[in-house]
């Protein structure tokens, strides 16, 4: 099955190696499908809470330092 000299080698080792890849990436997206579908049906999006509770934690840390920081 192997050729003779370098180069035929490295391109049949270069083809089966892409090959191999290419089916376990299916492979395994097929076996975790139903996995990753479920947890993104139970993740709930809540983008106005989350917006105003990063709001409020970068208005506390904000006003951390403006009294009592002193410059060395």
């Amino acid at each position: 099955m192997l050729g003779n000299n370098f180069t035929e080698n490295f391109l049949i080792r270069l083809v089966l190696g892409v090959i191999i890849s290419t089916l376990f990436v299916m492979i395994f997206s097929v076996i975790y499908r139903e996995k990753i579908n479920h947890d993104y049906k139970l993740h709930e999006f809540k983008p106005v809470s989350q917006i105003n509770r990063l709001t409020n934690i970068s208005i506390d840390s904000s006003s951390y330092f403006s009294e009592g920081y002193r410059k060395h």
